[in-house]
């Protein structure tokens, strides 16, 4: 019994030395999370334009928004600074119905049509609204602003995470009076993009004349990362 009791006492030494030894060569390590944020000035604008007609047929009122719109497009498609695109959709019917003390009633059919122009510089808004609105849409509105191809928000907004991780990791290990190694490992958290700071989206028959009307927003990304660092 004795000497079984000296083995398993051997045993657990043995394990234990081993487990120091793993815990030697196993590098020191930190981790810790970063965020970060950027707000950009934009440089590229979408413009929404909505038409609409009523009539009291389906093919007259679809054939009066055709006339209508149809020379628009073409007119747009060859005007378009370089780079910028448009985006036509199909035209619709529908029935206008009316209630009248509970009631329905067709009042007659409406056809409708957007169209986008994508990518317009923020420099030319102003002119391009004037110009549009004077083709009378029921809507004519911002839709979306960017910035030009390149570095994305977001991935700036990745760059600054890990900076902020990097400075927190470098505190911390000066604290603790050791040096900061290699990076380890990254760990993608959060990317969002809540999207632009509109500042202007008009309906068109309120008279959006005046370019100063329209003012550019701004292209907002945020970030969270986790990184583990080395400690030497």
């Amino acid at each position: 019994m004795r000497g079984r009791l000296m083995m398993v006492v051997a045993a657990l030494a043995v394990l234990a030395g081993c487990s120091e030894g793993r815990d030697a060569e196993e590098p020191h390590r930190i981790e810790v999370s970063g965020t970060g944020e950027i707000s950009l000035p934009a440089e590229l604008a979408d413009l929404h334009l909505g038409f609409e007609v009523t009539a009291d047929g389906a093919y007259e009122a679809s054939e009066r928004l055709r006339a209508k719109v149809n020379p628009l497009v073409e007119d747009l498609r060859g005007s378009l600074p370089e780079g910028a695109e448009l985006q036509a959709r199909s035209l619709a019917v529908a029935p206008h119905y009316r209630w009248d003390e509970g009631e329905q009633s067709l009042e007659g059919y409406k056809a409708t049509r957007s169209i986008q122009l994508m990518a317009l510089p923020v420099a030319e808004l102003g002119e391009w609204t004037a110009r549009l609105s004077e083709k009378d849409p029921q809507q004519l509105s911002v839709s979306n602003f960017r910035i030009r191809e390149g570095d994305t928000a977001e991935q700036q907004a990745l760059a600054r995470a890990f900076r902020n991780a990097r400075g927190r990791a470098q505190a911390l290990a000066d604290s603790a009076d050791r040096e900061l190694g290699q990076t380890l490992s990254i760990q993608e958290q959060r990317v969002s993009q809540p999207g632009p700071r509109q500042m202007m989206a008009a309906d068109a028959r309120e008279g959006a004349q005046e370019a100063d009307e329209f003012e550019a927003g701004s292209v907002r990304a945020q970030a969270d990362v986790r990184v583990t660092f080395a400690l030497e």
